[in-house]
């Protein structure tokens, strides 16, 4: 990464000065204050991120969660599609409801269909947990009527698609969510998260006081636990001061970075080395795939493969977080208070790349 001091005594910003200014913001370059700036509705809260990978204790008590709230998920999208599918008079297999005024069933609805059949799926979960579901799936019914609204007035020319099945077959998964109701107080109190109905303790650094939920998904080889809190530090937009910092993305060159501040010299952050990264895990992950389907033609993914996706995303991760870090430090040097991000659609078609690079 760039030597920042170096940098700016080279490029005509004296020295002292950038000193100064990194000690006068120093308390603001935290990576929380730094993720929100804009003061609006969707910057209202903050997530506490733990990992816990595949083998750990953790793990084996949250992926068979996931996997039912999987399959409630496929129970309630069955449900919805086809009472859609009755009302708008196409081909359905069955309809537990007698309601023919709307085509778009209500969550009260459901969950009360739910509990008085006492569908397995709905009851083996945790209450919480299975509600949460139940109303993720009427905000993806929402979203799809919002959008053949807008398709119908001409302001939407994308495909919309009413909600799917998830494949449970091949172990598909969805995310569990725990409100602060159901956490545990006195665990809290101490600093510590207890999921309900596990033994899954960990530690926390957020204010109980400012916890909404905990958020638990699956990702390749992880389990990913999200503890969403509350944004108190919000930081107010700042107003347009006439320096800017213009960013463009890219891929051998990842940012190209320049600004309308004359004592500022554009430089470029290499991105070759993102690239390697991915070449790496990308050409170790399919080496190991055709060794193991030269043995058994059905094989797919293990625990080994997993694990690697795992260590490819969170390698990754880390290096942009640490990139936009960087960057956003450059622009309140310069005090430039509004940064532009380069966004073209489609930005990688026509770019050749090498056999070995996926």
């Amino acid at each position: 990464m760039l030597d920042l001091l170096s940098y700016y005594k080279k490029n005509k910003i004296d020295g002292n000065e950038v000193v100064n200014i990194l000690r006068e913001h120093d308390k603001d370059l935290s990576c929380e204050q730094c993720v929100s700036i804009v003061d609006d509705d969707n910057n209202k809260y903050l997530i506490e991120k733990h990992c816990f990978l595949e083998g750990s204790s953790g793990y084996s008590e949250m992926y068979p969660i996931l996997l039912q709230a999987a399959l409630l998920r496929n129970v309630v999208v069955f449900i919805t599609r086809q009472h859609f599918f009755r009302i708008t008079g196409r081909n359905y297999t069955c309809d537990v409801f007698d309601d023919i005024n709307s085509k778009y069933l209500t969550y009260e609805k459901i969950e009360k269909h739910l509990k008085y059949t006492e569908q397995p799926d709905f009851r083996v979960l945790p209450a919480n947990v299975a509600q949460a579901v139940i109303r993720n799936v009427m905000t993806e019914w929402t979203v799809y009527k919002k959008l053949m609204e807008m398709k119908k007035n001409g302001e939407y020319d994308g495909y919309v698609g009413i909600p799917n099945n998830y494949d449970t077959k091949n172990k598909a998964t969805y995310v569990a969510k725990y409100f602060k109701a159901t956490l545990s107080k006195k665990s809290l109190a101490e600093g510590m998260i207890d999921i309900p109905k596990t033994d899954i303790r960990f530690k926390t650094k957020v204010n109980p006081e400012l916890i909404r939920s905990v958020n638990v998904s699956y990702s390749p080889g992880q389990c990913i636990v999200n503890v969403v809190y509350d944004n108190v530090t919000r930081i107010p937009a700042k107003q347009d001061n006439g320096i800017y910092l213009a960013i463009d993305p890219g891929l051998d060159n990842l940012c190209t970075v320049v600004s309308n501040l004359e004592s500022f010299k554009p430089f470029i952050i290499d991105g070759r080395k993102i690239k390697s990264i991915n070449r790496y895990y990308n050409y170790k992950i399919s080496t190991y795939t055709e060794k193991m389907k030269s043995k058994d033609e059905s094989f797919d993914s293990d625990e080994y493969t997993r694990k690697m996706w795992a260590e490819r995303k969170n390698v990754l991760d880390d290096a942009m977080h640490l990139i936009s870090a960087k960057l956003v430090e450059i622009a309140r040097i310069i005090r430039a208070n509004t940064i532009i991000f380069g966004h073209n659609d489609r930005w990688k078609d026509g770019i050749p790349f090498r056999k070995d690079v996926k």
